[in-house]
């Protein structure tokens, strides 16, 4: 049997994978969240549905944003680190327990922050408590999910219609009176 190895970057990624439930366990973690604090924007993200009934079905990409769209904050976590090739900086951002949209689809998904609290969150005179207070399962509100393309799935694709419809939501048929 022949090996290969896998190569992997010169300087691998700094943070990754922060759940809110593990923030105080790992060092890199409890330092950011008691220091090093950001806001990751966005209009949404991507979880990918799956059909228990039909196993080798490929994955269906559903697109989970605010509607109508607008900008939102992903509660986020950086550092720092020198190396011999200069200054790396990372992120992460951190994911918790799926609210009731996103729950048939995956067991996580991203900490929104409320508008309410961006500034809180970025200020470095919150201690590390107080800040893990703020994080919370997102309510629903105005976010939908819809199904878009696979194309999303191509790190080569990259364009504004990834994030299109591919079936529009449909409205339920409004019933009519039995005499009009």
């Amino acid at each position: 049997e022949k090996r290969r190895l896998v190569r992997f970057p010169e300087i691998p990624p700094l943070m990754i994978n922060a759940r809110v439930e593990g923030l105080k366990d790992k060092p890199v973690f409890r330092d950011a969240l008691a220091r090093k604090r950001c806001l990751v924007p966005a209009d949404g993200f991507f979880e990918w549905k799956r059909d228990p009934k039909q196993t080798k079905a490929r994955p269906q990409p559903m697109y989970i944003h605010p509607q109508p769209r607008h900008t939102v904050a992903f509660a986020g976590l950086w550092a720092r680190n020198r190396t011999d090739a200069g200054e790396q900086l990372s992120f992460t951002i951190i994911t918790g327990p799926p609210n009731d949209l996103v729950k048939p689809i995956h067991d996580r998904m991203p900490m929104v922050l409320d508008p309410a609290a961006w500034a809180a969150w970025l200020d470095p005179a919150l201690d590390a408590d107080a800040a893990r207070d703020l994080l919370g399962v997102p309510p629903i509100g105005d976010w939908i999910l819809e199904p878009v393309s696979i194309r999303v799935n191509s790190a080569q694709v990259d364009d504004p219609t990834l994030i299109e419809p591919i079936d529009a939501p449909v409205a339920p048929p409004v019933q009519g009176a039995l005499f009009d």
